[in-house]
């Protein structure tokens, strides 16, 4: 994270707190459950 980003506090890596919040972020970028 802190290697590849420009700014610690925006970048595109991200960690989900919870397998509930997980499945849900995951819908949002694969509406078809592609993942």
């Amino acid at each position: 994270r802190g290697d590849f980003a420009l700014e610690l506090s925006e970048n595109i890596v991200h960690g989900s707190d919870s397998r509930a919040s997980a499945k849900r972020e995951l819908a949002l970028f694969f509406p078809d459950g592609l993942v």
